[in-house]
C-alpha cells in the first residue's frame, strides 16, 4: 500500500526521544537504498486514533533513513495489529540490533508500563481473562494470582514471560534493578557495553558507596578501561577500586599493561602509603624490568622498605600466606565467573535442580564474597 512518509509515525512503545539512533547503521542504510532504492521491509499498522495515520511496527532506522533522504512516498504493508503484538514487535526489534543497556533498559521500562496499565484495566480476574488483548502466555491461573500482581506490579517473570523468546529473566532483571534504584545514575549505565557489567557496576558502586554526582564520570572512564584492557573475571572490580582509591595516582592504570598489574600496585601504595609523587617513576621500574603482574607487590614492598631495617621474618610468614590465599581466591573466584557466565547463557536463575549442595542464593552469596571481601588480605597485611 502507497502511503505518505509523513503519516508515518514512531511504534508508541517505542519511547522514540529517549531512544538511541544508531548513526552508522542510517547512514549505511542510506547507502543501500541509494544503490538499490527502498525494500518495503518495513512494517505499519492503522492509527488507532487518527485518520489516514499510521504507526511503525518495526523498522525504526529505515523510516529515519527515508525521511533524511527526502522520500516522500513508499509502498509498504500494512497489517491490524494489537498493542500487544507492537511492544513484543518492538522489544524483538531492540534486541536484534543492539543488547547496549540504554536499548535493553528503555525497552523493558516500555513493557512494564504497557503491562501495569493492562492490567490496571481490569478490576476483576474474569475481566482480564474476556481482555481483547493476548496476555495468555503470563500463566495468570486465579484470582489470587491476579490480585497480588495488580497490587505490586509486574516484575521480572512476568515480563520475561510476556516477551519471550531470547528475552531471558537475567536480563529483564538487570534492567530493572538500574530503573528501580534511585541512588543510581541511569546514565552511567548508558555508557558501559552490556547489562551484565551495568549489574556489575551497580553493585560495586553501592559496595564502594560512590554518590551518584560521581557515578557518570567514573562509568565513563571505566568504559574506556574496559574497552583497552580487555581482560575477564575481575576486570570490573579491578577498575572501579582503581578509579576510585584517592591513594593511587591515575596515571598509574594508563602506565600499567593490565588491570591485574595495577591492582597489585595498587596494594602495594596503600600497604607501604607510598606518596603520588613517586609512584609513576616506581610504576616505569617495575615495566622496564618486565615483572610479573602478580610479582609486582612484592617487588614493590621491596623497593620501599629500608635500607637498613630487615623485613619481620613473621611479617614475611604472614605475607606469603597472604598471597597463597589471594592466589586461591583469584582461583576460585574465576571458576565462579565462569559458572555464572554459563548460568546466564543458559537462562538459568534457580541451581537446585543441579547436581549441587549450593542453593541460588549461596552461589550468589559466595560470590559477591570472593569479589567484594578481597580486600581482607589487606587488612590482614595492615595489622
Amino acid at each position: 500500500m502507497k502511503i505518505a512518509v509523513k503519516n508515518i509515525e514512531a511504534n508508541p512503545y517505542r519511547g522514540i526521544k529517549q531512544y538511541p539512533i544508531d548513526r552508522a547503521k542510517v547512514e549505511a542504510l542510506k547507502i543501500s537504498i541509494k544503490n538499490t532504492s527502498f525494500w518495503d521491509n518495513i512494517l505499519v499498522r492503522p492509527h488507532p486514533t487518527k485518520k489516514d495515520k499510521y504507526q511503525l511496527a518495526y523498522g525504526h532506522h529505515r523510516w529515519i533513513t527515508i525521511k533524511e533522504l527526502g522520500i516522500k512516498e513508499v509502498d509498504i504493508p500494512v497489517r491490524e495489529i494489537d498493542d500487544a503484538k507492537m511492544v513484543k514487535i518492538m522489544a524483538e526489534e531492540n534486541l536484534g540490533w543492539s543488547q547496549s543497556p540504554q536499548v535493553m533498559i528503555q525497552t523493558i521500562d516500555s513493557v512494564r508500563k504497557f503491562l501495569n496499565a493492562e492490567l490496571a484495566k481490569c478490576k476483576t480476574y474474569d475481566e482480564f481473562r474476556k481482555a481483547k488483548f493476548s496476555l495468555t502466555n503470563l500463566d495468570i491461573r486465579n484470582g489470587q494470582e491476579f490480585s497480588i500482581l495488580k497490587g505490586k506490579g509486574v516484575g521480572k517473570t512476568t515480563i520475561s514471560k510476556f516477551l519471550g523468546g531470547n528475552w531471558n529473566v537475567s536480563k529483564v532483571a538487570g534492567a530493572l534493578d538500574v530503573l528501580d534504584d534511585a541512588k543510581f545514575d541511569k546514565e552511567a549505565a548508558n555508557l558501559l557495553p552490556n547489562i551484565y557489567q551495568v549489574s556489575q557496576f551497580r553493585t560495586l558502586i553501592r559496595v564502594n558507596q560512590i554518590p551518584k554526582s560521581k557515578q557518570k564520570e567514573i562509568a565513563k572512564k571505566a568504559a574506556e578501561i574496559l574497552s583497552e584492557k580487555k581482560q575477564g573475571g575481575r576486570l570490573m572490580l579491578q577498575v572501579i577500586e582503581a578509579l576510585t582509591d584517592d591513594k593511587l595516582d591515575s596515571k598509574i592504570i594508563d602506565i600499567m599493561e593490565n588491570m591485574t598489574a595495577v591492582e597489585e600496585f595498587r596494594k602495594a601504595v596503600n600497604l607501604a602509603n607510598i606518596p603520588k609523587a613517586k609512584q609513576q617513576k616506581i610504576a616505569k621500574k617495575m615495566i622496564d624490568n618486565e615483572v610479573e603482574p602478580t610479582a609486582i607487590l612484592i617487588n614493590v614492598l621491596e623497593q620501599v622498605k629500608p635500607k637498613d631495617k630487615p623485613e619481620d621474618p613473621e611479617l614475611v610468614k604472614v605475607r606469603k600466606l597472604i598471597e597463597d590465599i589471594g592466589k586461591d581466591a583469584d582461583r576460585l573466584n574465576s571458576k565462579i565467573n565462569t559458572l555464572d557466565m554459563y548460568l546466564n547463557e543458559l537462562s538459568i536463575t534457580d541451581v537446585r535442580g543441579l547436581i549441587t549442595s549450593v542453593a541460588g542464593d549461596s552461589l550468589e552469596n559466595l560470590y559477591y564474597s570472593i569479589i567484594f571481601k578481597n580486600c581482607l588480605r589487606e587488612t590482614v597485611c595492615i595489622i
